[in-house]
């Protein structure tokens, strides 16, 4: 929590990645620069590896992939999931050992976890009738995504063993313009998994844009009004 990891477009593409300290102090350090975009990071709890969304975000179905970097020495790009189907979202677990996606490799969207680094050791579904943006809960024990019917979902996991699916089950509807998005996941959870934020799409048809008002010497104002 001392540091911010923060994808960059200083050289006019979002191919940067930096960090600095939370606090603001110092300036911000480029620890990973590639020639083409990298979208949706994640970073293990030891700082050591970066996974992300390679594949921009309009006309490149089938040809986004998920791929990943060392960060403590040589940070030649590691593929990890290339198939001819979109790999999206990946999201670490809280130990960095398991890396949750989304993918449409059977036919429709679903949420799979797999082994990190490894990611062929082991494969498994976790949704049902689809689903996507994937969001480990803190304690690892559970792994939020949203439904094809714009549900949150829970599913209660046990990762002994490679990883195991005990229950699945409807947490919410899903607020009126929560911002959906088939290549991100758009919300976090609180450190306690009790709360979410989320980003919330607002109709710029329906919404009264309050003016920006500019008051000029306001604290010499303030001073006269009250006698000082």
């Amino acid at each position: 929590g001392r540091s911010v990891f923060f994808l960059s477009r200083r050289r006019e593409a979002w191919s940067e990645l930096y960090v600095r300290r939370a606090d603001g102090a110092g300036q911000a350090r480029a620890v990973l620069v590639r020639d083409q975009q990298i979208w949706e990071t994640d970073i293990t709890p030891d700082g050591a590896w970066l996974v992300a969304r390679a594949g921009g975000t309009q006309n490149q179905a089938g040809d986004r992939d998920i791929v990943a970097y060392r960060l403590d020495g040589d940070t030649a790009e590691i593929p990890l999931l290339t198939s001819n189907y979109d790999e999206v979202a990946p999201r670490l677990s809280p130990d960095g050992l398991l890396l949750a996606y989304a993918s449409q490799e059977a036919g429709e969207g679903g949420v799979y976890v797999r082994p990190f680094p490894d990611v062929e050791a082991g494969r498994w579904l976790v949704s049902r009738g689809g689903g996507s943006m994937p969001m480990w809960a803190h304690n690892g024990r559970e792994l939020f995504y949203v439904s094809p019917d714009s549900e949150m979902m829970v599913a209660t996991v046990e990762t002994e063993d490679g990883l195991r699916v005990r229950e699945r089950r409807v947490l919410f509807g899903l607020p009126p313009g929560f911002s959906l998005s088939p290549l991100s996941t758009p919300y976090d959870v609180s450190p306690d998994d009790q709360r979410f934020i989320m980003v919330r799409t607002l109709s710029s048809g329906s919404v009264e844009r309050a003016p920006l008002i500019l008051v000029e010497n306001w604290l010499q104002e303030v001073e006269a009004r009250v006698g000082r």
